[in-house]
């Protein structure tokens, strides 16, 4: 069975490589969104969203896999606690977007606000439904489409659990393959977000977040039932192999001549999984390079960094305007706020949201069996 299989794995040695390349991963996205809003042109890669996808559901199959396979936590409990950790910094962002293209329009810019953000489409984005479909571009704040993705998949991955299906790899599989062809035979383009292209009311990011979830979970499952084959590969063999995704993912990168049509699939398949797993082994000297406290912490606070960083590019556009720094300078003043404020976010709103969100649902519980018991 697959519970005998599973090998003890110390979860220290491995968030710590997974954290390092959340760090990095979104450092990069925040290059990305500033690069245009800074008039800068880095040629950024795109790859920063398949490692946060992928890393999702390696972090999701390590925390609940098995306490959802065995029972030990019910619907209720997961949903609770996932809805803790993505809501209240999503609703802080939320409302802080609000403010800022009310602003915009009090100052008569109204053409900054985009058409859709409306008051359906707020209310779309309170209730994790801003990209099922309903709307053909990224709306208020644009980079929280991905949660709305990740809670639905992680909903129908517990009943996927829940239904006793762990122990096939098959399911995963075919999922991943369905999604390669859907999106491929669609033309959706695999980094598209918004919901046009798509397919009635599931779009190219649905689907994408869902394939690169699945690469997760199998690495999870790859990386912790073949535990023991995967360190009889001699260190040598990983840091030349590591050497070589490094040495091709920084050809592609400079040179965009060299990014070939479907190496996005070629990465999200085979290059990101196998540095994904190298990281992770601390013996290779990629993941002794990258697992720093410093980067370790950046992806600790990767889910501020991901929601915080629109408004940071706002306002740093906004004292760019009136001090006119050097570039290299606005980048650094971007890095530094953006690192400060998504600290105090993590431990100010992350955290004590988490908890409280928590702790109402558990008073809501304990009053509903208060109920149940007088009733009886």
């Amino acid at each position: 069975m697959y519970n005998k299989e599973v090998k003890d794995i110390k979860i220290s040695q491995r968030i710590s490589g997974i954290d390092s390349l959340r760090g990095i991963a979104a450092i990069i996205m925040a290059l990305f969104h500033a690069n245009s809003a800074f008039g800068l042109n880095f040629n950024v890669p795109n790859f920063r969203l398949d490692i946060f996808f992928i890393l999702s559901g390696i972090i999701m199959a390590l925390v609940y896999e098995d306490k959802i396979y065995s029972g030990k936590i019910n619907f209720k409990d997961y949903f609770v606690k996932r809805i803790s950790r993505l809501l209240p910094l999503h609703y802080i962002t939320l409302f802080l977007t609000l403010i800022l293209f009310i602003l915009y329009i009090i100052s008569g810019k109204s053409y900054l606000v985009p058409p859709e953000s409306n008051i359906f489409t707020f209310f779309l984005h309170l209730f994790l439904l801003q990209n099922i479909g309903l709307t053909e571009t990224l709306t208020w704040n644009y980079v929280s489409w991905s949660i709305s993705a990740q809670i639905i998949i992680e909903t129908i991955w517990f009943y996927f659990l829940y239904k006793k299906n762990k122990s096939s790899y098959l399911y995963l599989f075919v999922i991943i393959i369905c999604m390669f062809i859907i999106i491929k035979s669609f033309g959706l383009g695999f980094v598209d977000v918004a919901s046009n292209p798509s397919i009635i009311y599931i779009n190219a990011g649905m689907l994408r977040y869902l394939m690169d979830f699945c690469i997760g979970v199998l690495i999870y499952r790859f990386f912790c039932v073949r535990f023991k084959m995967f360190y009889m590969i001699p260190n040598y063999i990983l840091n030349v192999i590591s050497l070589i995704i490094m040495i091709y993912l920084i050809t592609i990168w400079t040179f965009k001549n060299l990014y070939f049509e479907g190496s996005d699939f070629v990465n999200a398949l085979f290059v990101y999984p196998l540095l994904i797993c190298i990281c992770i082994n601390n013996k290779t000297i990629l993941s002794k390079i990258i697992n720093t406290y410093f980067l370790s912490y950046l992806g600790k606070i990767a889910y501020s960094i991901f929601l915080i960083h629109p408004l940071i590019i706002v306002l740093s556009w906004k004292i760019q305007k009136y001090f006119d720094f050097h570039w290299i300078l606005l980048l650094c003043l971007y890095y530094f706020i953006l690192i400060v404020a998504s600290h105090l976010s993590y431990n100010f709103i992350e955290i004590p949201g988490a908890r409280l969100v928590n702790k109402i649902f558990e008073k809501v519980k304990k009053r509903k069996n208060y109920v149940i018991k007088i009733n009886n």
